[in-house]
């Protein structure tokens, strides 16, 4: 993100802000709930504030992010921005004996954060309490998000598909947002459910129902359709999830063969989107590698972030 004045537009492209405009808003509404969640007097001035961001931000895009926060009220003496592997590598250091794990006071690792559709690759070098960062890869591949279109649009057809998201784009967000979480939350041998909008009872030219255009693809025996509920076969779900699972695999194959990652042993895992199932393979895949992931691995950056800040406040107050 290099540049504050990009258009971004909303779900139904009828309108459009800025990029700084947008995240300061976001900044502005995470704030106020915080404060008033936590029963803080939004006229307090002695909070503290810990801003993550990617490690492959430039320079410029940093700045729009203090920028932003700045339009959100927060004074440029309050706050302080984070490379997210940081907040990772804190963590997993101050953590290590939780996972059974010691670590050297020197050695290379490499912190992967695991997104929708993109692994962030950072090797790091620890020095004692020292972390230096080496080079961050970004990484894209056919995630999750792409994992559900492929498993909507099979499922209704693409015609169908096509004329809700266009026709409907809120309530087709909705159920694609469903979809993805029960693919982000997978149970083994669990069979999914899932409810589909009632505007989606429509006529089309090719068939009557929702229901009949599980008939042009072959789906009727994998798909119980009760009314507005759809209930899946894990066996039908699991084809389009273990392809999402393999997708995440070939890029940290990709980018364990690189010769700048030879002799690296260690892996530090965050995100979204690292459930136990991927794990385990990631695991089994390559068991000579010391693997780190928090049980709540989305939350590591934010306890990472913590964790930093605490060292930096205790730093500047007793240096």
């Amino acid at each position: 993100m290099d540049r504050e004045d990009i258009a971004i537009w909303d779900v139904q492209k009828k309108s459009s802000s800025k990029a700084v405009d947008i995240i300061s808003s976001f900044i502005t509404n995470m704030k106020h709930k915080l404060l008033k969640d936590t029963l803080i007097d939004e006229s307090n001035t002695d909070i503290q504030w810990v801003i993550t961001v990617p490690a492959v931000w430039s320079d410029k895009g940093k700045q729009i992010m203090s920028k932003a926060a700045e339009m959100a009220g927060l004074s440029r003496d309050k706050f302080m921005l984070l490379e997210e592997p940081e907040a990772v590598l804190k963590y997993y250091q101050i953590n290590a004996n939780t996972f059974s794990t010691t670590l050297p006071t020197s050695y290379r690792c490499i912190v992967l954060h695991v997104e929708d559709n993109a692994i962030n690759s950072t090797i790091m070098k620890v020095e004692d309490d020292t972390y230096t960062r080496k080079t961050t890869v970004f990484s894209q591949y056919e995630g999750v998000t792409q994992a559900v279109l492929n498993f909507i649009s099979d499922l209704f057809g693409k015609k169908v598909t096509n004329h809700c998201q266009k026709i409907h784009p809120l309530e087709y967000m909705t159920l694609f947002y469903n979809v993805k979480m029960e693919m982000k939350c997978v149970k083994p041998k669990t069979d999914i459910k899932m409810c589909i909008p009632r505007v989606w009872f429509e006529v089309f030219d090719d068939f009557r129902t929702l229901s009949d255009a599980h008939l042009q693809y072959h789906l009727q025996q994998d798909v119980d359709c009760k009314g507005e509920e759809r209930k899946i076969k894990y066996e039908l779900f699991w084809t389009y999830y273990n392809n999402f699972i393999q997708c995440r695999l070939k890029v940290i194959d990709h980018i364990l063969a690189k010769e700048s990652v030879a002799g690296i042993g260690v892996l530090f895992l965050a995100g979204d989107y690292i459930e136990q199932v991927f794990v385990d393979a990631l695991k089994q895949q390559y068991p000579e590698h010391t693997i780190l992931v928090e049980s709540v691995p989305d939350e590591v950056i934010l306890m990472g972030a913590l964790m930093s800040w605490n060292e930096h406040f205790l730093h500047s107050k007793f240096k």
